[in-house]
């Protein structure tokens, strides 16, 4: 069996992983705009950008590297590669998990006070219990 059949849900998935998988892109460029008139752009960049007036400049990622081979878009300069992005990503994946490490702590505190607490309460209850 050369290709699975999926059920409209299942295809659904398929056909929105496809689709971030080919709008997708890595690193982060600086392009200039090489026609002399504005170049209307198939998705916007990450500042939001949509068009790019002529001789136009503006970051992106390796996405509009396909317009770089079609000769609409010069690549002026490469500002941070694939792999410094994913170096920068595991950087701040380390720091989130540290910090929740620390708010981890906090809440073992946390929870252990509200049981010494509640212990304290739940030996203060009988007594009150007994007096009314």
């Amino acid at each position: 069996m050369k290709y699975r059949k999926f059920n409209k849900y299942e295809a659904k998935e398929e056909r929105s992983k496809l689709l971030t998988q080919q709008m997708g892109g890595s690193g982060l460029y600086l392009y200039r705009n090489s026609t002399d008139s504005e170049m209307t752009l198939p998705r916007p960049t990450k500042s939001g950008l949509r068009f790019v007036g002529p001789k136009g400049t503006f970051q992106g990622d390796s996405y509009y590297m396909q317009y770089v081979k079609q000769g609409l878009l010069r690549l002026v300069e490469v500002l941070q590669t694939p792999e410094q992005e994913a170096a920068v990503r595991v950087a701040e994946a380390q720091q989130l998990n540290e910090g929740n490490m620390i708010t981890e702590d906090k809440l073992i505190l946390t929870n252990l006070t509200l049981l010494q607490n509640t212990a304290k309460s739940n030996m203060l209850r009988p007594q009150l219990l007994l007096r009314n």
